[in-house]
């Protein structure tokens, strides 16, 4: 009986042996890069099966065609991918510091999570694409086009966003402490519990906009347009709301620092606040 016992296990070796390399197979991971790597400059790369995880440091990529291409977990530090055709591409987690993005079309783009520290994204076309949870500290998207894009929980910290489209975005629990966002269209875009402390929103448009719960700490609103924005339990204390527009506005439990704030946007006289009082801080 012992015979039989050890005579099956050895005829099922053989078996174990063949399914665990093939699993090992399937589950491998290869990256076969473009032959025209480091310089694909215009080069139609939708042909390339995926990209996932490759490493495109500094490569030239600029009026390149990767229209869906699978660039997830990539490395494209520094890479060129001025006026790229990105749109729909996956490019979750990957690494975009100091990428050039200028004029790059990544509408529908999944960039969830991924990094773009410094990157000069001027002019960039994001219209709906999926930047949640994304590092975009001190990149440079002025003019860029971001409507419908979904920047939940992302840190834009010192950005630079001057005259860029957020129509409709979603900026809820974004952190944007000292980005740039002056004449900025941020019609309807999402901004509760969001940090805009000491952000500069001078002649901002952000009509509908909803800012509830969130932190403009010493925001520059100078001239902004917020009317019939939600600013509900939002801290407004140091801000400088000279000649902003606030029609129909809701400031129902909004903080705003005291006596000198009132003074500054007409809180009594000018009517343009139906509900301004003074809230103790929202809880953080």
């Amino acid at each position: 009986m012992a015979d039989d016992r050890r005579e099956s296990t050895v005829r099922r070796q053989p078996v174990l042996f063949l399914v665990l390399a093939w699993l090992t197979a399937a589950t491998a991971t290869v990256t076969a890069l473009p032959d025209c790597l480091p310089d694909c400059s215009g080069e139609d790369l939708r042909g390339e099966e995926s990209l996932r995880g490759a490493d495109l440091r500094s490569a030239d990529l600029s009026f390149a065609d990767l229209r869906g291409a699978d660039l997830s977990f990539a490395n494209l530090r520094g890479a060129d991918l001025s006026w790229t055709k990105l749109n729909w591409a996956g490019l979750e987690r990957a690494d975009l510091t100091n990428a050039v993005l200028i004029g790059a079309d990544l509408s529908s783009a999944n960039l969830s999570g991924a990094t773009l520290r410094d990157a000069e994204a001027i002019g960039t076309i994001l219209r709906s694409a999926d930047l949640s949870v994304a590092d975009l500290r001190g990149a440079d998207l002025r003019g860029a086009h971001l409507g419908g894009a979904d920047l939940a929980d992302a840190r834009l910290l010192t950005a630079k966003m001057r005259g860029a489209i957020l129509v409709g975005a979603r900026l809820n629990g974004a952190i944007l402490v000292g980005a740039e966002l002056v004449g900025g269209v941020l019609s309807g875009v999402d901004l509760r519990d969001a940090d805009l402390s000491d952000t500069n929103l001078r002649g901002a448009i952000l009509v509908g906009a909803r800012l509830a719960g969130a932190s403009l700490h010493n925001a520059v609103l100078v001239a902004a347009i917020l009317s019939s924005a939600n600013l509900s339990g939002a801290d407004l204390s140091g801000a400088d709301l000279s000649d902003a527009v606030l029609s129909q506005a809701d400031l129902t439990g909004a903080y705003l620092g005291g006596p000198s704030l009132y003074a500054t946007i007409g809180c009594d006289q000018s009517g343009r606040l139906p509900a301004c009082e003074s809230a103790p801080p929202p809880r953080r």
